[in-house]
């Protein structure tokens, strides 16, 4: 009788945990995931958040998409997740960020240059149908933080 009610209490605690933990299929919350990274990343500066289209504006992303941003005002610091429907507006979110990054580079190779290798190893994390971008003060513990609450 013992063993068939620890046996049952560990099941009923295995389910418990299954329960609790994230699974792949959950969609990811980008605007919970942007208020954890802005509490929890190093930044320089203070950023500001962005609405949807400015965005879209500043990234230069012409899909439709769901989208969270926090921008730094003087720095090229900034944090941005994308929601898409399908893995071809992925794809073009991607495209986009990219260039903008490429952009960063370039402007800041005059500008700042002490701020290029913040820009060159800069986070992109892709997830599901979700593209994740970080540049901050340390971009390796930026990784690690993301990369941890997406699971």
């Amino acid at each position: 009788m013992k063993k068939i009610l620890c046996s049952l209490l560990f099941v009923l605690l295995l389910f418990t945990v299954m329960g609790c933990s994230k699974t792949s299929s959950e969609p990811l919350d980008i605007n919970a995931l942007g208020q954890y990274v802005i509490n929890n990343v190093e930044f320089d500066e203070h950023l500001e958040e962005l609405d949807k289209t400015a965005c879209l504006n500043l990234y230069g992303i012409s899909v439709d998409c769901e989208c969270c941003a926090y921008t730094s005002g003087s720095r090229p610091e900034r944090f941005a997740a994308f929601q898409t429907a399908n893995s071809d507006d992925l794809a073009a979110v991607k495209e986009s960020i990219e260039a903008y990054i490429d952009y960063l580079d370039k402007g800041y190779s005059s500008y700042g240059p002490d701020q290029l290798p913040k820009i060159r190893s800069a986070v992109l994390i892709e997830k599901t149908n979700c593209l994740i971008f970080c540049i901050s003060a340390d971009n390796s513990a930026a990784n690690k933080i993301i990369s941890d609450y997406i699971g």
